[in-house]
């Protein structure tokens, strides 16, 4: 292996090029918010996000009074721990990636 022709990635002293990422000094840096429809799109994803996670929250505290001896007899259904869990996980998981996967999709599609 020749170790002469090798690039470490860091610009040499004399170059002149600069890095990757780096900014010069004294330049800003301007997030741009998506504003009309891409916006709003965007906003209705992160609700879709955000409500999931609080049904998925409120399933599991359904896990918890399914398996609580004395309010184990107050749930409809006969299994329903596993219906609760299966929900749980669905909102957590499933629903929740897909919706602030498609926020960031729908921000950032037509940019």
């Amino acid at each position: 292996m020749m170790g002469g022709g090798m690039s470490t990635g860091a610009p040499s002293a004399g170059s002149g090029a600069t890095q990757v990422g780096l900014t010069p000094t004294g330049s800003r840096f301007e997030l741009q918010v998506a504003t009309g429809e891409r916006g709003q799109l965007a906003t209705a994803w992160l609700w879709l996000a955000i409500a999931a996670l609080l049904i998925s929250g409120v399933f599991s505290i359904l896990l918890v009074a399914a398996r609580t001896p004395f309010i184990q007899g107050l749930m409809p259904g006969v299994d329903f721990f596993r219906v609760a869990l299966v929900v749980h996980v669905d909102m957590s998981v499933l629903v929740w990636f897909a919706a602030f996967t498609l926020r960031w999709w729908s921000r950032s599609a037509w940019a």
